[in-house]
């Protein structure tokens, strides 16, 4: 344990996460059982640079936040960890409102554990449903009708893109469908997106996001094209309870629950084709 008079003597301080600290952030996230994916900072970095904050205690990194800002209206809070021993000590909630004051009068939305849901109450925000986090291991076979995102226009992405998510993200987007030791498929009709998905090499095996299809029969066309470059790892989805097509859809598959976790805004949930999210993008940014 860290003596008291030891913290005492040493300042603390907030600042924007550089790119090069964000290994320092998804390492605590992966320490936490989070499981991000291997290139997920220094891709999202480029979502908002100036939304990822370290906390410090003389020169060393104890503990991190994000605030990502989409636009003028919506912001995502997540990736908010203190280092066990400097818990309890007045640090998080130091962070915590650093990103808070960065989002500012957004409509503010986080992905927290069920346990904490209460103290979120608390700062303002309000449950909207459950992601539940899926464990499949199985094979994929390629569709036909499958096309490389890298191949679709990044306008048509983020058009798509903005149907299931309340602000437009082209940057982010364009970051997220080029990241390394990743695959994206999308899927048209008369030049048209009717579905597209991600899956991306984790810490443990895969996870899919996002995944968007117009109707059941699209996400299983995706989802299987996906899983056919996982080489019969484990693969993670994050699947928005609301949905009840895709949860019935993904529930039909030998599929283990790994967690969930509480959806909250700190206004009304937004307007969205909520029947066509079979998998969210991240628990981290949105």
């Amino acid at each position: 344990m860290i003596k008291d008079n030891n913290l005492q003597s040493l300042e603390f301080q907030i600042c924007n996460a550089t790119i090069e600290e964000m290994d320092f952030i998804f390492d605590l996230a992966t320490k936490e059982g989070w499981n991000p994916g291997l290139f997920d900072g220094k891709t999202v970095y480029y979502a908002d640079p100036k939304g990822f904050f370290i906390g410090k205690l003389g020169n060393k990194p104890i503990g991190c936040v994000s605030g990502v800002t989409y636009g003028d209206t919506f912001g995502f809070l997540g990736l908010y960890i203190v280092i066990p021993e400097y818990r309890h000590k007045g640090y998080g909630i130091r962070l915590w409102n650093a990103a808070m004051q960065h989002l500012g009068d957004r409509n503010i939305a986080l992905d927290g554990v069920i346990e904490q849901q209460g103290n979120y109450k608390k700062s303002g925000f309000q449950f909207a449903y459950r992601n539940i986090r899926y464990e499949y291991i199985g094979k994929g076979v390629q569709s036909s009708k499958a096309i490389s995102l890298k191949d679709l226009p990044i306008s048509q992405i983020s058009d798509y893109d903005r149907k299931f998510f309340p602000e437009e993200r082209k940057i982010f987007l364009q970051q997220w469908v080029n990241m390394p030791n990743a695959v994206g498929y999308g899927i048209t009709k008369e030049n048209k997106l009717e579905g597209m998905g991600m899956i991306r090499k984790c810490v443990n095996g895969y996870k899919i996001g996002p995944l968007y299809a117009e109707n059941d029969d699209i996400a299983e066309e995706l989802f299987s094209s996906l899983c056919s470059h996982a080489s019969e790892q484990p693969i993670f989805i994050d699947v928005p309870e609301f949905n009840s097509n895709a949860m019935s859809w993904i529930n039909k598959k030998r599929v283990n629950k790994v967690f969930e976790t509480s959806r909250m805004y700190t206004k009304k949930a937004p307007s969205l084709f909520i029947d066509g999210i079979y998998g969210v993008t991240t628990l981290e940014i949105g």
